[in-house]
């Protein structure tokens, strides 16, 4: 009995101590794997032997360089498409054939053909043209914009003079009457003074005229000197005006030289002489460009020819303002210094002279008034023709325009201007082309192409302009030449990228189409490398972590471990090193929390498990 209680009892206890040993066990089992799973997560590779490629590699989309942007003119409904994009195609070949249509720019240009006759129609029936006008214009006799030149030339020169000789001819009137006015208070003066000394008159009387020759003299003597006062200050403006005008004169010069008419002129006429040569759009645009240029400039420069010689004109009359008041000025002091000469100084006959000044005033006033008018109709005249001539030019342009429109309408088709493949087609059949808008891009046969793709500035580097590329796929082609052209900022990374730009040359290629490319140094091989990732680097140089594998009762426990490393060479991805290591060594890539020497991690992946 009692050993039975025994053996149950030892039963128990054994059950007891099992079922203990059992939940430790457990319990270390659960933390171990909690713990585990706070450590970080790295991710590790084999240090392995490799090949470094320092080459920059990339691709992008061929472009045409300088391509032949086809436009149409007008607004037509496609027919149909007689190429498809990649085809090459010969100058003359048709792109597009049109239907039988009258466009909008045809319906526009008659429209404009219209305005314009009705413009010019009532331009020539305003009444305020003069005949001999209309019949230059309407037979196309007028005058060459030269002799319309030489015309406003000679009339400025002579109303310069007739301005000139009228000022002088006023300057000496106004002198006459200074002189004039000046002699009789000397006269009155000197007479009341004689009658005062020498006659025998009453005393009240001599009284009398002695107070009226003190208070004369003392007024004239006033007088005379607030007139010098205000012919200084005259003096002085207008010798600043003229240096203001003269200033004018000088500007407006320099911007008639920069004009250059004449060599507007030779343009114009290179221009029409290409165009009667070979009557082609572009040679008539070009002569139409020139012609308008020249039309322009001679315009202004007429303008500023105009503007300049009323300047003359103006600085022609301060000069003679001027000298009469210098005259003045001299009649004024000369007249303090002959307040007491004897009355024979008066013998001058001043009513005769003044009335031939008046008589020549009146003579240059009447020149000037008579070539002043005919300047103007003369202006007027030029104006009209000008103005009369543009619109018949307009006239004819229009119909020109109209004619080949109308050329256009009936059996008409887009065709290829040069020689080259078939980038890119606008339209299909069915839909309308819009005027002046792109239609087809060719690339011109003979004309190289372009690749770019973006680098970093490091790898920007490493390569130069004049270098030459391969293709990554160098088994796709036969002929394949690609040259560094261009290193420049990329755009939407300025600081921290370059875009490279390569011309290529190969019959294989068209543009639109996606090539990728490389260039730099050929690939070589190395006992160790890693990956990038791998390479890490503090204040004691580069390193990287290896896993260090160290048993335990609950399995493998791993240990980063620091090794110091010398970079020998990289590429992209991958870094060949040398340094402490056997070369079975497993390296961590990546982790999910920072990592340092001798701390415990967990693996990623299973490879060395």
């Amino acid at each position: 009995m009692n050993e039975k209680k025994a053996d149950k009892r030892k039963d128990t206890i054994k059950n007891i101590a099992i079922a203990f040993l059992a939940i430790m066990l457990i319990l270390t089992f659960f933390s171990n794997t909690i713990m585990n799973y706070s450590l970080p997560e790295v991710a590790t590779q084999a240090v392995q032997q490799g090949s470094i490629s320092p080459q920059i590699r990339g691709t992008g989309t061929v472009a045409a360089d300088d391509p032949y942007n086809l436009t149409v003119s007008e607004t037509r409904k496609i027919a149909s498409v007689a190429v498809k994009v990649g085809d090459e195609v010969k100058k003359g070949a048709v792109i597009y054939s049109l239907e039988d249509q009258e466009s909008t720019e045809l319906t526009d240009a008659q429209d404009n053909l219209e305005k314009l006759q009705l413009a010019y129609e009532q331009a020539l029936l305003s009444g305020d043209i003069n005949d001999s006008v209309i019949t230059k214009v309407r037979s196309g006799n007028t005058d060459s914009l030269d002799a319309y030149q030489k015309k406003l030339k000679e009339i400025n020169d002579q109303y310069v003079s007739a301005t000139k000789d009228d000022a002088v001819a006023q300057a000496k009137l106004d002198l006459i009457k200074y002189e004039k006015a000046y002699a009789v208070a000397l006269i009155a003066g000197g007479t009341e003074s004689s009658n005062s000394t020498s006659s025998n008159t009453s005393s009240s009387s001599s009284t009398a005229g002695a107070s009226v020759q003190t208070g004369y003299n003392a007024e004239n003597a006033a007088d005379i000197t607030y007139e010098l006062t205000k012919l200084a200050t005259s003096i002085k403006n207008t010798e600043a005006s003229t240096t203001e005008l003269t200033s004018k004169i000088t500007e407006l010069q320099s911007e008639m030289s920069a004009l250059d008419v004449d060599g507007l002129r030779t343009e114009r006429n290179s221009a029409e002489s290409a165009y009667n040569a070979n009557k082609t759009a572009d040679n008539e645009n070009a002569m139409k460009d020139a012609q308008a240029k020249f039309e322009a400039a001679l315009a202004t420069y007429n303008d500023y020819d105009s503007q300049v010689s009323e300047l003359k004109a103006q600085i022609e009359t301060n000069k003679a303002n001027v000298s009469m008041y210098n005259s003045k000025t001299d009649v004024l002091n000369d007249a303090k210094n002959k307040q007491t000469r004897d009355t024979s100084i008066f013998n001058n006959d001043y009513d005769k002279q003044e009335a031939i000044a008046e008589g020549t005033k009146t003579q240059t006033a009447t020149a000037l008034a008579d070539i002043t008018k005919k300047r103007e109709n003369l202006i007027k005249g030029i104006n009209v023709e000008l103005s009369l001539s543009s619109q018949k030019k307009q006239i004819q342009e229009a119909q020109d325009k109209l004619d080949r429109l109308k050329a256009k309408a009936i059996g008409a088709s887009i065709k290829s201007p040069v020689d080259g493949t078939i980038s890119s087609l606008a339209y299909v059949a069915g839909e309308s082309t819009a005027a002046d808008q792109t239609a087809a891009v060719i690339q011109v046969a003979g004309k190289p192409m372009t690749v770019s793709f973006s680098v970093t500035n490091d790898q920007a580097k490493k390569v130069k302009v004049g270098d030459e590329a391969q293709p990554q796929n160098a088994w796709y082609y036969t002929q394949f030449k690609a040259t560094l052209t261009a290193i420049k900022p990329d755009t939407t990374d300025p600081a921290g990228k370059k875009l490279l730009t390569f011309q290529i040359v190969s019959p294989e290629v068209t543009t639109g189409q996606s090539v990728s490319i490389a260039i730099g140094e050929s690939s070589q091989d190395y006992d160790t490398t890693v990956p990038n990732s791998a390479i890490r680097e503090d204040n004691n140089g580069k390193f990287i972590l290896v896993i260090q594998s160290k048993a335990s009762p609950l399995g493998n426990r791993y240990i980063a471990q620091r090794v110091d490393v010398k970079v020998q060479a990289s590429d992209d991805t991958t870094t060949a090193i040398s340094g402490s290591l056997e070369g079975d060594e497993y390296v961590i890539t990546t982790s999910t929390a920072p990592v340092k020497a001798g701390q415990q991690v967990r693996l990623a992946n299973t490879e060395m498990q």
